[in-house]
């Protein structure tokens, strides 16, 4: 097996407690998703790649809070969700036509922005990830690295919360910073989000 995706591993090795899928949820997914994310999956499983905080999901833990955020009456088959940073930013995976046609998006749950990040699933990992700027910016790696140290590693399925929401007043420092489980705070910020 080779994997498709070896400039990201060498720019963002796996560490620490990783989730392989078993082959129920590998065979489910492998219609929906490049197999090189498949390919991904079955060698590393969920969990954090790099030193930025990315961790890459379980979509069947987050498919419905996705399916919240962008405003979707059910899950849908060609929104899924693929990773988080670590202060909550949902990124998916969007296929867009039977032709091959795709892109990588995300979710800012503290300004509710979403954006198209790029329009290949391989590219996003390879080229897009492999970029300092991006890490710096889509990943706030500088504020990750501060976070982990003050208030130690992430559990896989957690995130740094900003307490208060920024939203609320809040501010993007590290000594406003508590950690909770992704899809509770998620769900929160969204009804934060709704009720403003």
């Amino acid at each position: 097996m080779t994997n498709g995706l070896q400039p990201f591993l060498e720019c963002h090795a796996p560490y620490g407690d990783m989730d392989v899928p078993d082959q129920v949820m590998i065979d489910r997914y492998a219609a929906l998703l490049p197999s090189c994310v498949i390919e991904l999956w079955q060698r590393h499983g969920f969990g954090f790649y790099g030193n930025s905080g990315l961790q890459l999901i379980n979509p069947d833990r987050y498919n419905q809070i996705l399916a919240d955020w962008i405003m979707l009456d059910e899950v849908s088959p060609d929104r899924i969700p693929l990773a988080l940073s670590a202060f909550g930013t949902l990124i998916y995976y969007r296929r867009l036509s039977d032709d091959d046609d795709e892109d990588v998006s995300c979710v800012d749950p503290h300004d509710s922005t979403g954006s198209v990040l790029i329009w290949s699933a391989k590219e996003f990992f390879n080229a897009y990830l492999g970029d300092p700027d991006v890490v710096a910016s889509l990943l706030d790696g500088a504020l990750y690295r501060e976070a982990r140290e003050r208030h130690a590693p992430l559990a896989r399925d957690e995130i740094y919360c900003f307490t208060p929401a920024l939203r609320l007043g809040g501010s993007r420092s590290v000594g406003s910073l508590g950690r909770g489980d992704a899809v509770v705070h998620l769900s929160l910020l969204l009804q934060l989000a709704l009720d403003s």
